[in-house]
Formats: C-alpha cells, sequence, structure tokens
C-alpha cells in the first residue's frame, strides 16, 4: 500500500505528538514524585522540550518543525533551556520536518547519533494469532506492584547490572504518568 507523502507527515506530526504529550507526562510525574528533580517542559518550534533529570535518556526535544521553519533562535532556546538544567541538549528530530530544522541544528554543532524508527499499523487489522499458552498470562499491574514493575522492566531492558536510581526514577514516572497503564506478564504466576 502507496501512502502520500501528507499522509505522511500527517501521521508523523501525530506520532511526534503523541510522543511529546508521553514527556509532559513524564514531567508532570517526576514534578510529584521528586519534586528535586527540577523536571521542566517548555514549548518549541511547535515541539517541546522536556528535562525530567541530566542523565536521562527521557530529557529531549521532539516533535519540532513539524508545524513550520524552525530558527536559530528556537534552538537557542532549546540549548539554554537543558544548559540551564546541567544537562547536554538533545533533539529527537523527525525525518518529515522542515528542512530547516537540520539547518538551524547544524548552526548550534549538533550531531547526528542515530536513527529512530517508528512502525504504526491500523489497530482495526486483527490477525487470527493462536490463543497464548496456559502458561502465560497478562495482567494490568496494580498500584502497590509499582516497584516489581519497575525490577521487571528495568531488567529487560538492562545490562544485568544492578538497578540505579536513575533508571528507578524514570521507570516510575512511565508507571505514574497520566493515561499510563502499566502490565505485567506471568509465566507460572511469576512475572516475566
Amino acid at each position: 500500500m502507496t501512502i502520500s507523502a501528507a499522509s505522511q507527515t500527517d501521521l508523523a506530526g501525530r506520532i511526534e505528538a503523541a510522543n511529546a504529550r508521553s514527556l509532559i507526562s513524564n514531567v508532570e510525574a517526576a514534578q510529584r514524585l521528586f519534586p528535586d528533580s527540577g523536571a521542566a517542559a517548555m514549548p518549541v518550534a511547535g515541539g517541546v522540550a522536556a528535562f525530567v533529570g541530566a542523565d536521562l535518556p527521557i530529557s529531549y526535544a521532539v516533535g519540532l518543525g513539524l508545524n513550520g521553519p524552525v530558527t536559530e533562535a528556537d534552538i537557542s532556546q532549546v540549548v539554554d533551556f537543558y544548559h540551564s538544567h546541567g544537562a547536554v541538549p538533545r533533539v529527537d528530530a523527525c525525518a518529515l520536518a522542515d528542512p530547516s530544522l537540520l539547518e538551524a541544528l547544524r548552526s548550534h554543532h549538533f550531531q547526528l547519533h542515530w536513527f529512530v524508527n517508528v512502525l504504526a499499523r491500523d489497530l482495526a487489522e486483527t490477525d487470527d494469532r493462536e490463543s497464548d499458552p496456559p502458561e502465560i498470562s497478562v495482567r494490568q499491574a496494580a498500584a502497590d506492584e509499582a516497584e516489581l514493575w519497575v525490577r521487571v522492566v528495568d531488567g529487560g531492558f538492562s545490562d544485568g547490572g544492578p538497578l540505579t536510581e536513575n533508571h528507578r526514577r524514570m521507570c516510575l514516572m512511565f508507571f505514574h504518568h497520566e493515561g499510563a497503564q502499566a502490565y505485567l506478564a506471568e509465566v507460572n504466576g511469576r512475572p516475566a
């Protein structure tokens, strides 16, 4: 199926806006859970710059340039925002953003570190997958299972080392951010 350029840009804008809303929810969760974090968000160039901790990978700007041109002054705001929080400025740039975004980033000596691909699928499409094996169950985590959920999630994304306080805080933000639904999968009754 071929998708028109306008449809691609619209879908990219919706995905970037969802990411921006999620970052703002993380900031709000950090402000509630960790008032000492200095968590803050700032609208800029049609997107948002979010800070929840200098060493956390979810402190970055997203959605810039999807609603029009980005200026060097916009990027200066981003740089100043992160420097004021003692953090390295990072921008998640969408390939379908206005070309001025790349020029403005280049003028501030930003470097490309990696590409992120987001795969999307119409949820109305269904597949005829078989039922899960009886020893596997998936359920929503209870409010009092936040620390358990944190350990399970961190174990799935870490290199096997101990849970750091920064990762614990980040996972707690995910668990408690508005609209979040945290799930636990269990194999024979044990979280996996």
